[in-house]
C-alpha cells in the first residue's frame, strides 16, 4: 500500500492520503491537469515514511485525510 502527501503552500497546510483515496488518485489528485500553482503531491511512501516526511515539512496544519483515514 502506498501513501502520499499533498503540500499546499498557498494555504500553508497539508494532508496525508492512502494512494487509492479518490482525492489522491495515487498522487495525481482530482483535477485532470494540475497546474502546480498552489501545491504539489509528494510520494509514494510507505505509511511510516509518509508520516515521517509530513513531520519534516514543518507544516503546522498537516492532517490525515478524513476520507481514507491513513
Amino acid at each position: 500500500m502506498d501513501f502520499y502527501l499533498y503540500q499546499n503552500w498557498h494555504r500553508q497546510r497539508g494532508k496525508i492520503h492512502r494512494g487509492e483515496c479518490p482525492s489522491c488518485n495515487h498522487g495525481r489528485g482530482i483535477h485532470e491537469v494540475d497546474s502546480g500553482k498552489y501545491g504539489k503531491w509528494l510520494g509514494p511512501f510507505s505509511r511510516e515514511e509518509a508520516f515521517k516526511r509530513a513531520g519534516e515539512l514543518g507544516i503546522s496544519d498537516m492532517t490525515r485525510c478524513q476520507k481514507c483515514d491513513p
